[in-house]
């Protein structure tokens, strides 16, 4: 069997949930004797398995690329790209062959209207743009938004294959889609892991770690109240947040919100640019919290690289990391309340030695949910093969 992943992601080196998951499905395939091919716009970043650099290939005459062409420069790129995608896989895709697209920025928007191509193909939603972009800035950029949007919609309701990692979050985001499979994400492997930090009063060293992108949706301006609110009872706490710093408009409230405290305690959060994936799992070690404060979630997969490198979770109840947080007993907060957060981070720093308890728990877990999610996606990948019935070739 052949796998065809495409990595919508911009060419930077960290990438987010999307890489994190393609890199976890490629090992998937090796391991399965399965080959994984691979189109990026970071062939860089991968070393595991066939890679192809994404190109574009036009989709207007050349007298329409002038001014207005140019002037919607970035959705007609989208669609270069994908035509460009697309007309790759029509020569390369055959009978024992499944294609899986991410549902951010609509990549997969010409070659799901080839019906047969369609059989093969997977759209596995991660979290598409149109629910995270911003409502700021100028008309034309509202325009491209709104463009690309547009694509990423009609992906959703051409595609015969939805695979999502959180019905809850399809539930609740995008209602227009009416059914799909639950097939969670794969869980990290394991790796050499630092042990906790215990004070001398047998209680966990207050270190907490936020990994993300600093943006409204992820709660950030939660996590900064609920930090300082807990400094009032355990004024040696420390707070590093490391992530993309894109979001100005929100940079701009998280600088005013910082203002309103006194230096001392500013003194105890640092902020950090985004960093390589290669380097979360040595970041995470040092810390025995990370906070996942977000106000709506899929199924980030920070969480679960967390809970391989034997730290502390204390999240908001969304998405598939409430639930897990749930059926691990965990430390959850309802999104939004910072003074539920502060709790619950307090409720962590008490937890002591019991903590041990709470690794294993998470250990067995992990265990346990490696080996189903692998089934499943066996299961779903031949499943789709078998119900393939026409030969990929040019729409009609």
């Amino acid at each position: 069997m052949k796998l065809i992943l495409i990595d919508p992601e911009p060419p930077t080196p960290h990438g987010g949930g999307i890489r994190s998951y393609i890199q976890h499905a490629i090992l998937f395939c090796l391991r399965n004797d399965w080959k994984p091919i691979l189109y990026t716009h970071s062939p860089e970043v991968y070393s595991n398995c066939e890679t192809f650099r994404i190109g574009r290939a036009p989709v207007a005459k050349r007298w329409s690329h002038f001014f207005i062409y140019r002037t919607n420069y970035l959705p007609n790129l989208i669609l270069e790209q994908s035509n460009w995608i697309y007309q790759q896989l029509r020569n390369s895709v055959d009978s024992d062959t499944i294609v899986e697209f991410a549902d951010y920025l609509g990549y997969g928007l010409y070659s799901l209207r080839n019906p047969a191509l369609r059989e093969q193909t997977i759209l596995r939603v991660h979290t598409p743009s149109f629910l995270i972009t911003g409502k700021g800035g100028s008309l034309l950029k509202w325009w491209h938004q709104r463009r690309i949007g547009k694509f990423e919609k009609e992906c959703l309701s051409k595609a015969k294959q939805i695979v999502a990692p959180s019905s809850q979050f399809v539930q609740e985001k995008l209602p227009s889609i009416t059914e799909h499979v639950h097939v969670p994400n794969f869980v990290p492997f394991p790796h050499k892991t630092k042990p906790l930090h215990f004070t001398g009063q047998n209680g966990l060293k207050p270190n907490f770690l936020y990994l993300g992108r600093l943006e409204m949706r992820k709660g950030v301006l939660v996590l900064l109240k609920a930090f300082f609110g807990l400094q009032r009872s355990h004024p040696e706490a420390r707070l590093w947040l490391i992530g993309d710093q894109q979001d100005k408009p929100y940079l701009y409230q998280i600088q005013s919100l910082l203002q309103q405290y006194p230096r001392r305690m500013r003194g105890k959060v640092r902020f950090f640019p985004a960093m390589p994936r290669t380097r979360i799992e040595r970041i995470i070690g040092y810390f025995n919290f990370l906070v996942i404060p977000s106000l709506w979630e899929n199924s980030p997969y920070v969480f679960f690289e967390a809970l391989r490198a034997k730290r502390v979770c204390i999240t908001s109840d969304c998405g598939e990391m409430g639930k897990v947080q749930r059926e691990l007993n965990g430390f959850i907060s309802p999104p939004g309340n910072a003074d539920a957060l502060m709790t619950q981070m307090k409720k962590g720093i008490e937890l002591g030695e019991a903590a041990l308890q709470l690794i294993r728990k998470q250990e067995n877990f992990l265990a346990e949910r490696t080996r189903k999610t692998e089934n499943q996606f066996s299961f779903y990948y031949k499943f789709i093969l078998s119900q393939a019935k026409n030969p990929v070739g040019p729409s009609h």
